[in-house]
C-alpha cells in the first residue's frame, strides 16, 4: 500500500474569524480529498499572531470537534517559534540575527515558519491561504440585480 500524500494548508493569522473560516470551509476540504486516488492527510497549520489585534489566544481554538475529527491541527504558538529558535542556534550554530530572518512574526518570517513545520512534518505539498480573502464571486451592479430577481 501506497504511503498517504501529507498536504498541508497554512494560515498565518491575527485575525479571529480564522475558526470561522475552518469551521464553515472543512467539509469542503475534506470532500475535496475523496477525488484524488491515492490517501490524502490533510494537516492544517495555524500560526497566530496575538499582538496584531490584541486578542486573546482562547480565540483561536474555537473550531468545531468534528474538524478535529476530520482534519490534523497543528497550532504553531509563539512559544513554538522560540523553541524552534534554540533549536537552530545550537544544532546549526546560528546567531540570534540568523534564526530571527527565519522565524518570527510578520508575513514573511510567518510563513517562513509554516513552512518550516511542514518540513518537519514531512507534508508533500503546502498551500497558503489568506485569511482575508474570501471565496465571492464579484457581479456587475446591474448583473447583480438581475441574479437576484432570477433567483426569487
Amino acid at each position: 500500500m501506497a504511503k498517504p500524500v501529507e498536504f498541508g494548508i497554512g494560515f498565518l493569522t491575527g485575525r479571529t474569524n480564522i475558526c470561522n473560516i475552518i469551521n464553515n470551509c472543512y467539509k469542503d476540504m475534506v470532500g475535496q480529498l475523496k477525488n484524488f486516488p491515492e490517501e490524502v492527510k490533510l494537516t492544517i497549520f495555524i500560526l497566530y499572531d496575538l499582538e496584531y489585534e490584541n486578542t486573546k489566544r482562547e480565540e483561536f481554538y474555537t473550531l468545531k470537534e468534528d474538524v478535529y475529527k476530520k482534519i490534523h491541527i497543528k497550532y504553531i504558538t509563539p512559544e513554538d517559534i522560540e523553541e524552534e529558535k534554540k533549536i537552530l542556534k545550537s544544532r546549526y550554530n546560528l546567531s540570534k540575527n540568523e534564526v530571527n530572518l527565519i522565524l518570527g512574526t510578520g508575513y514573511a518570517r510567518a510563513r517562513n515558519a509554516i513552512m518550516y513545520f511542514a518540513l518537519k512534518r514531512k507534508m508533500d505539498y503546502l498551500l497558503f491561504w489568506d485569511d482575508d480573502e474570501y471565496p465571492y464571486a464579484n457581479l456587475k451592479a446591474e448583473d447583480r440585480k438581475h441574479h437576484l430577481e432570477k433567483a426569487k
